[in-house]
Order: C-alpha cells, then sequence, then structure tokens
C-alpha cells in the first residue's frame, strides 16, 4: 500500500512541479498525509490538507505563512502547481508542497520555563503579524448553542454504540453527560472575549526550535481563522507542561499570560473563562472517538484522550483555584503597565 502510495506522489510531482525523483527519496514525515521529499538536494514536505477548505481558503492561509515569515518566524510557504494554484488532489485528497523547515519539536514536559514564556511572545508575534491581513470569519465551532449540543450528543451516542474499549467508553459517557449539563448553561461570556485572527491551532507540537532552543519555526496553519486567543494561549500552556494548582504553577502561569498580554491586550473575561472554554472544548471534541473507532489498537490516541480528558476533570474541579490564582498574581504585573 506505501509502495503504491509513493509511486502515485512520484507520478503527481512530476505532473504538477515537472519534480523527478524516485521512491528512495520519499519518506513518511510522522504524521498521517505528511511525507518528506529531496529532489537535487533541495528538501519539500508534502502535506494533506482538510478537504473542506475552498481555494480562497488555502490562498488565505498562504497569505498567513507569509504575513508571520515577515515577523521573523519560519513558516511553510506553499510553492504553486503548474496550474497557479497553490494545491492539488492526490487519491481525492488535497495536497500541499512546501520547503522543509529545520527545527525540532519540544516533548511534552520536556520545555523549559524560559522556552515557555518565549512561546508566549512569539504568539504575540504571529496575532500581530496576522492583525496586518483582513479579518477571517469567527470560528463557529465555539460558537455553540443548545441545538448544536444536542446533534453532538446524538453523533456521541453513535459512536459509544460501536466502541468496546471500557477506558474510551467510560469517557466518552462523561463527555456526553457535561455536554448535557452544558445545555442548562449560556456561553454570552464568548461575546466579551478577545477574538482575532489566529494561527488555530497554536501549541507545542507545531513551534519549531533551533539547537540553541529558541523558537525559530511554526507549521500547520490549516486551521488558520477568527478564534478567542486566550483559548490557543491557555492551551499552548497545558501543551507543554502538566496541570498543577500549587503556588508554583500559578506563578509561572501568571507570566506567561503577562508575557502575551503587556503586547496584546486582553480582557477580564479573557482571564476569567480561559479555562473554562478550554475544557469546554476538550469535552465537546470527538476526534480521538472517531479516530480509534477507525483504528482500536492505536494507542496513542487513546492516550491522547485519556490524558486531555483528565485534563479538564480537573481544571473543572479547580475552576475557582484557578481564577482566584491567575489573577492574584497576575493583577500586580498588569499594574505595572497600566492595565489594571
Amino acid at each position: 500500500m506505501v509502495c503504491g502510495m509513493f509511486y502515485e506522489i512520484k507520478k503527481a510531482l512530476k505532473r504538477q512541479y515537472n519534480l523527478d525523483i524516485n521512491d528512495a527519496q520519499i519518506y513518511m514525515n510522522g504524521k498521517p498525509g505528511s511525507f518528506i521529499i529531496y529532489s537535487d538536494k533541495v528538501k519539500y514536505v508534502l502535506k494533506s490538507l482538510n478537504n473542506e477548505l475552498n481555494l480562497q481558503q488555502v490562498i488565505n492561509i498562504k497569505k498567513a505563512c507569509s504575513a508571520v515569515k515577515n515577523y521573523g518566524i519560519k513558516t511553510p510557504q506553499f510553492i504553486d502547481t503548474n496550474m497557479g494554484i497553490p494545491y492539488f488532489y492526490l487519491e481525492n485528497n488535497k495536497y500541499v508542497l512546501y520547503l522543509w523547515i529545520d527545527g525540532q519539536i519540544l516533548e511534552y514536559n520536556k520545555v523549559s520555563i524560559k522556552q515557555l514564556f518565549e512561546l508566549a511572545d512569539k504568539f504575540a508575534n504571529v496575532v500581530s503579524a496576522l492583525s496586518t491581513l483582513p479579518k477571517e470569519q469567527k470560528k463557529q465551532g465555539y460558537m455553540w448553542n443548545v441545538n448544536m449540543l444536542k446533534r453532538h450528543i446524538i453523533e456521541a451516542e453513535t459512536i459509544k454504540k460501536k466502541l468496546s474499549d471500557y477506558e474510551m467508553l467510560a469517557i466518552l459517557e462523561w463527555k456526553i453527560a457535561e455536554m448535557n449539563r452544558l445545555c442548562n448553561y449560556s456561553n454570552n461570556y464568548l461575546n466579551n472575549m478577545t477574538w482575532a485572527n489566529s494561527h488555530g491551532d497554536y501549541y507545542i507540537s507545531q513551534a519549531l526550535f533551533d539547537e540553541l532552543g529558541k523558537m525559530t519555526g511554526l507549521i500547520d496553519f490549516d486551521s488558520f481563522s477568527c478564534q478567542p486567543l486566550a483559548y490557543e494561549l491557555i492551551r499552548c500552556f497545558y501543551s507543554a507542561l502538566p496541570f498543577e494548582t500549587d503556588e508554583k504553577q500559578m506563578k509561572i502561569l501568571a507570566k506567561y499570560l503577562f508575557t502575551f498580554a503587556k503586547r496584546i491586550p486582553l480582557t477580564y473575561e479573557d482571564f476569567y473563562y480561559m479555562h473554562y472554554l478550554f475544557s469546554y472544548k476538550i469535552i465537546t471534541s470527538l476526534y480521538w472517538f472517531v479516530i480509534f473507532l477507525e483504528n482500536p489498537l492505536n494507542q496513542t490516541i487513546k492516550k491522547e484522550a485519556i490524558k486531555y480528558s483528565n485534563l479538564a476533570m480537573q481544571i473543572l474541579k479547580n475552576q475557582q483555584i484557578l481564577r482566584e490564582g491567575i489573577w492574584e498574581f497576575l493583577k500586580d504585573r498588569m499594574k505595572s503597565i497600566g492595565e489594571y
């Protein structure tokens, strides 16, 4: 199957880009639908895109990558095909080709505090860069209502009937219960949070670091859109460090948030609701279960589902501590720049 795919890639690259390669120059890139291509000492990445993205959206992603690159962060620079468009179809899937970006991805819980603060600072660079582009539509996944939730619950119940793994079943049952609870609450607070053009999927696995430990690159802009900045900011934090509520962690989190907020202003609602927003995004996500159904032996997906579901449980259990702890350590820093 892999050899057949490599053969199709070779034909497509010749047809779309006039690239002459052989199978020995094609390698899997560690992610589904992602390949490394070598041609005449030039290294490329061939990556699948969300098929639901239309041409204008892909063009906008290409512009977003260029804007962020202008702010000193290396990003994918899509290469147009011979037809002058930034993607092509291969086996009914959209693919883009871009030059390889050097750098390493840091592992969870192996990020220094200095690198953590740099992630916040670089996120401010990203938001500043993307603010130079026309404002994108708001990401609808955040703007839930009761009818949307009920449809989601029906989908979750359908998946539940197909699951046989007891741990995944237990998590999904918890999610369904929490989604039913969410039906009784309003999400009007979202109107007072800060929305802006954003990467859409900013977290530790998308950031590239050089040999000195400096963040130099950012990949995977497929979710570029107008998003609540607080969500990506807090998601990135917990993609790097485990959840804790002690004084040391609260101080680190407050400084991390301040590093971003001193450059990109945030509202009181951003700080107050960021954990809640993050937890309900985990609760409503069925991604891990859809993938797990396709391959029940995929232990990596199972571990991710358990890790993030446990994180959401811890956040819900400790929401008041988080809200008070963050603001207690943050308000003095904000006073120093006249933001409080």
